[in-house]
């Protein structure tokens, strides 16, 4: 289950606009946390439930709606982009944990931006090394600040950064005669 989220609405030059940082508690039907993965991401379950700030699931559902309604634009193509690093995994869970996908999709829009294929292209023409697979060998790859990983805040924020570090290093590629790759272009043939 989600036990905590974090998402922060971000400007054109990676500032921040606005965040909101979610403690949910376990419950049913989502109520089964492993051991492991409570041992991974560093929570105490029965302290989590019990602090103040953790909120039961539907009205974390609720501050994420309101969330996403204050910064949604008014048209389809003015919604919201999600960035993540293998983001479509959190996505299935936000859909099947808090927001409904119909629902969802009225405030994101179906482009995402996710640096997990980014660097398996990479990859795959050897501009990264091939050890480069989940957020922290990525961090650490590109000297991106480390915070304290499986930490949803973070995590997005060192995913944020690292976005940006993968971005200046596509912009600064080129074929040796001054031609500059578009990986957009590539991407799209």
């Amino acid at each position: 289950p989600i036990l905590t989220a974090y998402f922060v609405l971000i400007g054109d030059d990676y500032s921040k606009i606005d965040e909101l940082e979610l403690k949910i508690k376990a419950s049913e039907p989502y109520g089964n946390v492993e051991a492991e993965a409570l041992a991974v991401n560093n929570i105490d379950l029965e302290k989590h439930n019990l602090e103040a700030d953790t909120l039961d699931r539907l009205a974390a559902a609720d501050k994420l709606r309101e969330f996403l309604k204050k910064h949604k634009g008014k048209s389809k193509s003015d919604r919201l982009v999600p960035l993540g690093h293998n983001v479509s995994f959190d996505i299935k869970m936000i859909n099947e944990q808090l927001i409904a996908e119909k629902e969802w999709d009225q405030y994101i829009s179906y482009a995402i931006r996710d640096t997990k294929p980014v660097c398996d292209f990479l990859k795959d023409f050897e501009l990264l090394p091939p050890e480069i697979g989940n957020l922290g060998s990525l961090v650490k790859h590109l000297n991106v600040p480390k915070g304290i990983a499986h930490t949803a805040k973070d995590d997005v924020l060192m995913t944020i950064e690292a976005y940006r570090k993968l971005g200046e290093m596509v912009k600064s590629l080129s074929l040796g005669s001054g031609l500059s790759i578009d990986v957009l272009d590539i991407l799209e043939k």
